[in-house]
């Protein structure tokens, strides 16, 4: 076929240096992926317009001959991608092209003779699954050399005298060498027949493929080879491909030319493959977790969830397994190869119950590789974390002056920056009107100079507390003579940001108002309050079951009971007295704020005792459900919990202690034999000693740690 008849070329095929050949398609001066049927090196060239001008060529390659006769030529495209893009975890099941390789340390036995039929079989299972899910399943097996083992240690064994099989020389079966050759040969029928027979189980059928590394050089084999793959998988049959051992030559050195990796073991042959058929997804199982930042086992040594190139100068590999002809540097080698030429690649453990399915489930199993600008993205918060956690470490050090000064700070620099800070919000609040966000949440997101001075306000009054709050004792308790225990204040952790703020109005004055007041003050002021009360007019009304029975034509009845309304909607519901709203309310509620109004005493206790919120309230608006009004400084959140902080969360609500013990060298067995009595005695408590000023604090608490 003549080059102008198949690209539309107006010059010929050019040579370019001695061993390559570059075909310029002209007009749209593209440049291609040329192989030449010798074998010779891939010429990388691509250009950004060959994607668009090469969509109609088909996925064979095409054979191009020019008119002087020159070699054939294979004309890829250079982006081999299957146009989906596996960024995250849970992009993976979209994977439509899937490629598993089976290391020898997965599917062999400890004594690596034999196949480890269990292993085997969940793999396997797994594997059918997503097969009859539509996906297009391919394996890579290792195996054909322990299951020949298998057979002819038997055989050799039988051909044995009685008496050579007991000495004690002939005992050990590892002593007795077969070639690796020989026992391939043997193997590669029976373990084919075993994954046949599993297969037919689930209702899939499987064929063998035997490959060799000029199948894969040679550009004639390596289309057929391509041509049968996707033939088998349009059929709905699995491959089962290898290496066929039987006649592969050692491993030589590494003399493939950049670009091209080298065919040494099934982990460069799975890489080749996913390249060539266009994978979506190769998942190497081997014997570990994934990729660690050194040896498995090695102190220190911390496993990869996500794994960049990048990162390889991070990365110690150690030794490969005991039956594996590579290692995990072979793995990595071949994992990044496939990742350059656009195949998503996870390296997890295949000894573990159900890693494929659990892959596909887009939990954290083995180590997910990525491209250095995804994974930049993806990993800085990874990064802040880390940096979050080692400030808290130094702000712990720090006094309840320097403190008090780096918050000034921030106060201050809300009024000096408030121009940048208003201009970027404005931005912010036009892009939620495009979006149609709803008004109710944009009024959330609106800022103004009026809410920066509330919130500087705030923050000047957690700058006052600074010097009480953080390494305040508890509780001191006399242990023993000579024996103090202090339990003193100490931070969680550092916050990144204020999470639940609303400096949006003035604290209010709280003084007897009529029914209508408190609802629409709940309601109409702040309808995206959490935990509002959800009864006004000009509100959308929702009636409850009992409601919706006394109320012939009332409003329509509500979807759920629990549902709670951040906007101007609510349920409404008919009680028959305050025990049965208690209950109605520790069922249905959020168990954030509740309020009663009701002049009645005896009804207010009732409710206050009984309803089981972090904020009850008797007369007032649920409104003053927040940190702020309650002079808290500024709500960083809000909780609805049981455990250590309820309701909304001040700065002491950040807070947790730990325990000082300062003694005189005492030991608990000078307790167990008597020489020291146990007083555990109350002592006064003294808030001006603070433990973390070490410049305030006395004697009794100096070196405290």
């Amino acid at each position: 076929m003549p080059v102008n008849e198949t690209c539309g070329a107006k010059r010929s095929v050019k040579m370019a240096q001695a061993n390559t050949r570059l075909l310029k398609l002209w007009p749209h001066n593209t440049l291609c992926q040329c192989y030449q049927q010798s074998s010779w090196p891939a010429l990388l060239s691509y250009h950004r317009n060959s994607h668009r001008h090469l969509s109609t060529v088909s996925n064979k390659p095409i054979q191009l001959y020019n008119q002087k006769s020159y070699p054939s030529i294979s004309v890829f495209p250079k982006k081999f991608y299957s146009g989906i893009n596996l960024s995250t975890r849970a992009d993976l099941l979209e994977a439509k092209r899937v490629i598993i390789k089976l290391g020898s340390a997965v599917i062999t036995r400890e004594d690596e003779c034999g196949l480890s039929l269990g292993r085997l079989a969940c793999i396997i299972e797994q594997v059918a699954e997503l097969q009859n899910q539509g996906k297009e399943m391919m394996m890579v097996t290792s195996g054909a050399i322990a299951f020949g083992k298998q057979k002819l240690q038997q055989e050799i064994i039988m051909s044995m005298s009685m008496r050579q099989t007991l000495t004690s020389a002939d005992k050990n079966k590892q002593g007795l060498f077969i070639a690796p050759r020989a026992c391939a040969a043997v193997g590669q029928s029976g373990l084919m027949s075993l994954y046949e027979a599993m297969f037919m189980q689930y209702g899939v059928k499987a064929a063998q493929v035997l490959i060799t590394k000029p199948d894969i050089d040679d550009p004639e084999s390596c289309k057929n080879l391509c041509g049968t793959l996707n033939e088998l998988c349009r059929l709905k049959i699995i491959p089962i491909l290898n290496t066929n051992d039987a006649v592969a030559p050692p491993p030589a050195p590494d003399k493939d030319l950049k670009g091209v990796i080298s065919l040494k073991d099934n982990d460069s042959l799975s890489a080749r493959l996913a390249r060539e058929v266009r994978a979506d997804l190769m998942v190497l199982m081997t014997d570990v977790n994934g990729i660690y930042t050194g040896p498995p086992g090695q102190i220190g040594s911390r496993l990869l969830h996500t794994y960049s190139p990048d990162d390889r100068t991070k990365v110690t590999f150690g030794a490969k397994s005991r039956v594996g002809l590579g290692g995990m540097e072979s793995k990595v080698k071949a994992a990044e190869w496939a990742l350059d030429n656009g195949v998503a690649t996870v390296i997890c453990n295949g000894n573990q119950d159900y890693a494929i399915r659990d892959i596909f489930a887009a939990k954290k199993i083995g180590t997910f590789l990525l491209r250095p600008r995804v994974l930049l993205r993806r990993s800085s918060g990874y990064k802040w974390y880390v940096q979050t956690r080692e400030g808290s470490r130094a702000l712990q050090a720090l006094t309840g002056e320097q403190r008090a000064i780096i918050i000034n700070k921030l106060a201050d620099l809300l009024l000096t920056r408030q121009t940048d800070i208003l201009k970027a919000n404005q931005i912010d609040v036009d892009k939620a009107y495009t979006d149609g966000v709803d008004d109710v949440l944009i009024s959330r997101l609106v800022l103004n100079e009026k809410k920066l001075k509330t919130l500087h306000t705030g923050l000047k009054q957690i700058a006052k507390t600074c010097d009480s709050i953080v390494g305040r004792v508890t509780r001191r308790t006399q242990v023993a003579e000579g024996l103090e225990l202090c339990q003193v204040t100490a931070p969680i952790g550092v916050l990144m940001v204020i999470f639940e703020s609303r400096p949006d109005a003035l604290p209010q004055v709280s003084r007897k108002e009529d029914t209508r007041r408190f609802i629409a003050d709940d309601k109409l002021h702040r309808p995206c309050d959490f935990g509002s009360s959800d009864m006004i007019a000009k509100v959308k009304i929702y009636a409850g079951p009992r409601m919706s029975s006394v109320l012939k034509f009332g409003p329509p009845p509500a979807v759920s009971l629990h549902k709670e309304y951040g906007g101007l909607e609510l349920t409404m519901e008919i009680v028959e007295n305050t025990t049965e709203a208690v209950n109605h309310i520790n069922k249905y509620s959020s168990s954030h704020t509740d309020v009663i109004i009701t002049d009645n005493e005896h009804y207010a206790s009732e409710f206050l005792k009984g309803v089981d919120s972090a904020c009850v309230f008797h007369n007032a608006s649920t409104r003053f459900a927040d940190g702020y009004r309650f002079g808290l400084g500024a709500e960083v959140g809000i909780s609805t919990t049981r455990i250590h902080a309820r309701g909304p969360v001040g700065v002491e609500g950040l807070l947790t202690s730990k325990w000082l013990l300062q003694g005189h060298g005492q030991a608990a067995a000078d307790f167990a034999d008597g020489q020291e009595q146990f007083i555990h005695k109350s002592l006064p408590l003294d808030y001006s000693d603070k433990v973390s000023d070490s410049s305030d604090a006395d004697n009794s608490t100096e070196g405290q740690q």
